[in-house]
């Protein structure tokens, strides 16, 4: 008898605990529902989560792939994240894959161009790795990335509040007015959504070399000589023309053409984009006597991929470019430049406040 009557007491306490619990899981799980509904429609958006999956499918199955991945990830001194699979229902998996995407963009980057241009893998990796190399570069790819990046932030706390048993309805009332404003906001600003894309896509020609699209010639022998002549005739003839451009292009033919010498860079695209990367160093160096200004100038604006070994090589590159036209002494000066400024007062002591208390304000913004 006392344990039938522990049976009753126990599923009387079973109905009444389900009548008490509130279908919180429910509104998370129906807009999860709605937002993966929605994003299913759209041409642009479908893509986008393909080629997500097709990125977990490759780097997860090959594992040369996932090894050379994790190992490029320790070269830029990161903490070393997967890519996540993709899940129809669970939306949450999506702004997984996608954070994982944008936060390791370089670094993917970096990875399919080494395999696509790797001969030893043969098959379906090698015209995976090429296909995806293209698609994930395109503005189409970004402008749809970032834009849910956007749609995450906006969702991502109101589902993720939505599914703690807390739950406060008025407070979950008011963070989905926030996130519809969030999204009206978004919609009405479009120049957001286009600052990032410009960012990583918009480019000149050598960003765009190293970026890992070939353009035939472009830094081949010829155009070397025909550049070097035709700036010596643009300077005799006084025309007034910016130098650190052609300079830069020239650099970089330098370094394309002796490249081809060594087969350690001739057969390793990789590898070449390293040395044109110094080279573009060394072209802003001898361009304005800076050479790590030369340096900055290839971290943040011509290089994709910029690992701390490429860093100090660079830097070493533009400090010979540097010294080497020092001693040239093209301008009959002793200077690095033709226009420099005449101090003819030493600096002052207290001249130091500012400097230090710009640098580390410059520091804490960065």
């Amino acid at each position: 008898m006392s344990g039938c009557s522990t049976a009753c007491k126990r599923s009387s306490r079973r109905k009444l605990e389900s009548m008490l619990l509130l279908p919180v899981h429910c509104y998370a799980h129906t807009l999860n529902l709605v937002l993966s509904d929605s994003a299913s429609v759209d041409v642009q958006v479908i893509s986008l989560f393909n080629d997500l999956e097709a990125l977990y499918v490759l780097f997860s199955k090959t594992q040369r792939i996932h090894d050379l991945f994790e190992a490029v990830q320790l070269e830029e001194n990161l903490k070393v994240l997967s890519l996540k699979r993709l899940n129809t229902v669970l939306w949450h998996s999506r702004e997984l894959c996608l954070k994982v995407l944008l936060s390791r963009y370089d670094c993917i980057l970096s990875v399919l161009e080494t395999v696509a241009l790797d001969s030893l893998i043969d098959g379906n990796p090698r015209k995976t790795s090429i296909g995806l190399l293209k698609q994930i570069q395109t503005k189409q790819f970004l402008a749809t990335a970032y834009l849910f990046r956007e749609i995450f932030a906006s969702t991502g706390p109101l589902s993720r509040y939505l599914q703690r048993v807390d739950v406060d309805f008025g407070k979950a009332l008011g963070m989905v007015e926030s996130a519809i404003d969030e999204l009206n906001e978004l919609r009405k600003q479009p120049e957001l959504i286009i600052r990032y894309v410009e960012q990583k896509h918009d480019s000149p020609s050598i960003k765009t070399m190293l970026g890992g699209f070939i353009i035939h010639g472009y830094f081949g022998l010829w155009t070397l000589i025909v550049k070097s002549l035709g700036m010596m005739l643009a300077v005799a003839a006084g025309l007034s023309l910016g130098k650190e451009g052609p300079l830069v292009h020239v650099a970089c033919c330098c370094g394309n053409v002796f490249a081809k010498l060594f087969p350690k860079y001739r057969k390793n695209e990789a590898k070449k984009r390293e040395v044109l990367s110094a080279a573009s160093a060394a072209g802003v160096s001898v361009a304005f006597g800076a050479p790590i200004g030369g340096v900055l100038f290839s971290l943040e604006e011509v290089s994709y991929y910029f690992p701390m070994k490429t860093l100090w090589r660079s830097f070493f590159c533009a400090m010979v470019a540097a010294v080497t036209l020092k001693y040239m002494n093209p301008y009959g000066t002793g200077k690095l430049v033709l226009f420099y400024v005449k101090y003819t007062t030493p600096w002052k002591v207290f001249e130091l406040v500012p400097f230090t208390l710009l640098g580390v304000f410059g520091v804490s913004f960065f």
